[in-house]
């Protein structure tokens, strides 16, 4: 296979796996909302700003892989790439992960009121007694 075309399909899968962490990075962003509520003032924030950064991104691995010249073939690739993820992993980890995390976060809520209210009982009974020990 000629050398030239075996370069551009190393770049091209480049762009692939460019799309594959943006997607990655982006349900983390998405993860995160599910597990801690936000307003529609900070969502707005955070996509802006994991934007920049993702155009950022982008330019880095274009200038790295390709002296900075943007290629149809390479963000077709990092559109497939981010599709592909989306479509087979993206769409179940971002439910179950954040299902899990919230699972976990209740079980820990619930064993620190646990936790405190034996320690409430405890501190009552201690008071009990010492007023049963005053009266002696």
């Amino acid at each position: 296979m000629n050398q030239d075309i075996v370069n551009e399909c190393i770049v091209l899968m480049e762009g692939v796996k460019s799309g594959v962490i943006l997607s990655i990075c982006y349900d983390i962003l998405r993860t995160i909302r599910r597990i801690i509520k936000h307003n529609e003032l900070f969502i707005a924030i955070e996509d802006l700003v994991f934007f920049v950064l993702a155009g950022l991104y982008i330019f880095a691995t274009l200038f790295e892989n390709n002296n900075g010249i943007v290629r149809t073939f390479i963000i077709i690739g990092m559109i497939v790439g981010a599709y592909l993820f989306n479509s087979i992993i993206g769409k179940y980890l971002v439910k179950y992960i954040s299902h899990f995390i919230n699972m976990i976060l209740k079980n820990i809520k619930k064993s620190i009121k646990m936790s405190l209210k034996l320690k409430r009982k405890g501190d009552l009974y201690e008071k009990q007694k010492d007023k049963e020990r005053q009266k002696i």
